[in-house]
C-alpha cells in the first residue's frame, strides 16, 4: 500500500508538468550549459557586438546617480567605500606581490578589440547614456563583451574580475527568491490565526522589474576601478572636461590630453551590484507600500532568504525583492493592487524605469517558479524542469564530464532543490567530483 501511494503521488506530480517536450537530451544539455563543449564548458552565448541588437543604446534610458535611489544605509556604504569596499592599498599591493591576486587582462569583445572606430563609437554612445566617463588615470582594468538574450538582443557584460580582486566581498544579500516566497505558511491553520472567518483569503501575487536595472544606476566615484585600457585624446569624445574623483568635481584639460574611458554604471560582472540593486528594489517596495498603506516602511513584511518568515495579514501584503525584481503577495486582489500601485509610484518618484508589470493574479510566477495559489501548488516552470531532466539523462548516457561542466549542472540542481531542501543532501558527492576533476574529463563512479 505504501509503495502504491508513493507511486501514485509521483505520477501526479510528473503529470502536472505536462508532456515531455520533443527535444533531444544533447540539445537540452547544450542549452543548460550554454556550451557545446563538455570538456571546457566554453560559453556559446557570447556574441560579437552588433549595435542594432544592443538595446541599452536604443532604450532612451539615461543612467542617473545610485546615491539618490539608495536608502540611508546604502548612502552610508557609498560614503565609506574606501574602507568598506576597497582593500587598503598596502594589502592589495602585498596580495599582488605574493601571487594571491593574479593580474587578469580583461576579456574584450572581438569586434571592439579589433576596431578602434567601433570601440570609440560605443564609448561615445555610452557616454550619452550616462554610463561612461573619462579619467586621467585608472586603478584597474575592465573589458566589454556581449551575451545573447532569449529575444535575440544583446546584453552587455563588463568584465570586472580585476577590480573585484581588489575589493572586499559584499555582505550577505537577503534575496527574496522563489524559495523565500515558498516559505510562506499558507496553510488553513496559519491563515485562521491572522484572518477572521468573515475576511476572504483570495491569495494573489503581483510583480514588476526594473528596466535595464544595473544600467539605470551610476556610481561616478568608482569609475577609475573600471578603466578601459584604450586611452584616446580627449577631443575624440567631444569634450574637454573629466571627473576628478579626489575632489568630486569636473576639471578642464587641454584638447590633446590622453584620457581613459571608464565605466560609471554598475558593472554586471563586479561583486557588488547585486547587493546594491537589491537594496534599491527592497527599499522601493517598503517605502512605496508603506506610503500607500499609511504605515512606516519597516512595518511592511519582507520575505528573504535566511530571515524569519512573516505571517500574511488581511490588512497588509508581504514583499520579496530579487535584485531588480519586486514581488508582492497578499490575501486579496484589491490589497495586492493597492500595494503594486504604491511600489510603482515609488519607482517613478525615484526616476527608475520599470517594465514587465504582472498585475494581481492567482497564477503568479517569480524566478522561473510558478505559484498556483488557488491549488496550493509551487513548482518550477515545466520547460525548465524538463530541460534539467533531459540534461541529466544525457549526462548519465555519456557517463562522465569535466568538473567545470558538472558545476554548471550542479548549480541548476541546487536551484531546483531549493523548493525541497532535504533533497540537497544527495548532492554531496557531486561537490567532491567537481573539486577533484574541475578541468579534466572524468568518468562517473
Amino acid at each position: 500500500m505504501a509503495q502504491a501511494s508513493v507511486h501514485a503521488r509521483i505520477s501526479r506530480r510528473v503529470e502536472a508538468y505536462g508532456p515531455r517536450p520533443e527535444w533531444h537530451g544533447e540539445s537540452a544539455l547544450e542549452n543548460l550549459l550554454k556550451s557545446k563543449d563538455l570538456y571546457s564548458a566554453a560559453p556559446s552565448s557570447v556574441r560579437p557586438y552588433e549595435p542594432d541588437k544592443f538595446k541599452v543604446l536604443s532604450s532612451g534610458i539615461v543612467a542617473t546617480s545610485l546615491r539618490e535611489r539608495l536608502p540611508p544605509e546604502g548612502q552610508w556604504l557609498m560614503d565609506h567605500a574606501s574602507t568598506l569596499i576597497c582593500r587598503p592599498q598596502g594589502q592589495g599591493d602585498h596580495m599582488v606581490e605574493s601571487g594571491e591576486i593574479i593580474p587578469v587582462y580583461p576579456y574584450w569583445d572581438v569586434v571592439l578589440r579589433r576596431s578602434r572606430r567601433k570601440r570609440l563609437d560605443l564609448f561615445r554612445r555610452l557616454m550619452d547614456a550616462g554610463l561612461v566617463g573619462l579619467r586621467l588615470r585608472i586603478r584597474a582594468r575592465a573589458g566589454i563583451f556581449f551575451v545573447t538574450k532569449k529575444d535575440g538582443s544583446l546584453r552587455m557584460v563588463i568584465d570586472g574580475r580585476e577590480p573585484s580582486s581588489f575589493h572586499l566581498r559584499p555582505p550577505h544579500t537577503g534575496l527574496g527568491s522563489a524559495a523565500a516566497i515558498s516559505s510562506l505558511d499558507l496553510s488553513a491553520a496559519a491563515l485562521d490565526a491572522t484572518h477572521p472567518p468573515e475576511v476572504p483569503r483570495d491569495l494573489h501575487g503581483a510583480s514588476a522589474d526594473l528596466r535595464q536595472g544595473f544600467y539605470q544606476l551610476t556610481w561616478r566615484e568608482m569609475g577609475s576601478w573600471f578603466g578601459f585600457d584604450y586611452p584616446e585624446p580627449i577631443h575624440e569624445f567631444g569634450t574637454n572636461q573629466i571627473f576628478d574623483e579626489a575632489t568630486g568635481c569636473m576639471i578642464t584639460v587641454a584638447d590633446d590630453t590622453m584620457v581613459f574611458p571608464v565605466f560609471e554604471g554598475l558593472a554586471m560582472d563586479w561583486s557588488w551590484p547585486l547587493h546594491l540593486c537589491n537594496m534599491v528594489t527592497a527599499d522601493c517596495l517598503q517605502v512605496g507600500i508603506g506610503r500607500a498603506f499609511g504605515v512606516p516602511p519597516q512595518q511592511v513584511p519582507v520575505l528573504a532568504e535566511h530571515c524569519p518568515v512573516p505571517l500574511l495579514r488581511p490588512d497588509m501584503v508581504a514583499v520579496a525583492s530579487y535584485v531588480d525584481n519586486g514581488n508582492i503577495i497578499g490575501t486579496s486582489p484589491q490589497i495586492v493592487a493597492k500595494a503594486l500601485a504604491g511600489f510603482l509610484g515609488e519607482l517613478t518618484r525615484r526616476n527608475l524605469e520599470y517594465h514587465e508589470v504582472e498585475l494581481p493574479t492567482k497564477h503568479f510566477t517569480s524566478g522561473g517558479v510558478e505559484f498556483v495559489f488557488d491549488e496550493g501548488i509551487c513548482r518550477h516552470k515545466p520547460p525548465r524542469t524538463w530541460r534539467l531532466y533531459e540534461s541529466l539523462e544525457r549526462l548519465f548516457s555519456i557517463g562522465g564530464c569535466t568538473g567545470l561542466s558538472l558545476r554548471v549542472v550542479l548549480g541548476h540542481l541546487v536551484c531546483h532543490f531549493m523548493l525541497c531542501r532535504p533533497a540537497l543532501s544527495c548532492l554531496d558527492h557531486l561537490y567532491r567530483f567537481v573539486a577533484r576533476d574541475l578541468y579534466k574529463y572524468a568518468r562517473f563512479s
